[in-house]
């Protein structure tokens, strides 16, 4: 059973796990870098929502979760919608970040698009003025000059077919899917059908398929 311990300025404390009061949480929040909200219970969630819509619309969306930042300062740093971080304090099994699944029941299905994670990156109706822009970045952060993976198996991507058996698996043919929509097949392009031979490649990336590393070719030319 959650307990309401303070309600000010319009910030709601939960305080079933106890925990100081959230100094930077202004709506909802609970415990601080110090006084942290805890429990030892074991397979709980500090914050669980299930829900279940019946709408038949096909018109309509439902979303369990939806969260917007509108960002009005010229001058602002960084702007996060949400920032969901994972700290390892000791031996565990496993660790995610952020783990999004989505799901089938014998009934249901899907007729358009099917996609655990889906990142859009918007380009306004204009030039856009911005540096780096990518809809995925997959980072890999060093902490410090004594940071050593301890693992050959660490890399940028990770691409697993997995569950069902050897025969479901092999019905996931492709690594990768591109659609290019209306754009033009040519040179400058994504995409550029040629049938002349570039010459020898200037070099290569290092992937690891089935533990064994292997090496994709690449050229400085089309």
């Amino acid at each position: 059973m959650a307990y309401l311990e303070d309600v000010r300025l319009g910030q709601t404390q939960l305080t079933a796990a106890g925990g100081g009061l959230s100094s930077a949480a202004l709506l909802l929040g609970a415990g601080s870098s110090s006084n942290k909200a805890t429990t030892s219970r074991a397979s709980v969630n500090f914050m669980e929502f299930r829900c279940e819509t019946t709408n038949t619309s096909a018109s309509s969306d439902t979303r369990a979760l939806y969260m917007r930042l509108y960002v009005s300062g010229a001058a602002h740093g960084t702007a996060d919608c949400a920032r969901i971080f994972t700290t390892i304090q000791a031996a565990v099994a496993n660790g995610h970040g952020a783990h999004t699944s989505l799901s089938y029941s014998s009934a249901g299905s899907t007729t358009g698009q099917a996609v655990a994670s889906r990142n859009t990156f918007h380009i306004p109706n204009s030039t856009l003025v911005g540096g780096t822009c990518a809809a995925l970045q997959a980072e890999v952060y060093c902490d410090g000059t004594s940071s050593s993976p301890g693992s050959t198996k660490l890399g940028l991507l990770r691409l697993v077919v997995a569950g069902g058996n050897a025969t479901a698996n092999n019905l996931v043919k492709n690594a990768i899917l591109i659609d290019t929509g209306s754009m033009a097949d040519g040179t400058g392009n994504m995409i550029y059908t040629h049938t002349h031979t570039p010459g020898d490649a200037a070099g290569s990336i290092r992937v690891m398929i089935n533990d064994v590393a292997c090496y994709v070719k690449y050229w400085e030319e089309e």
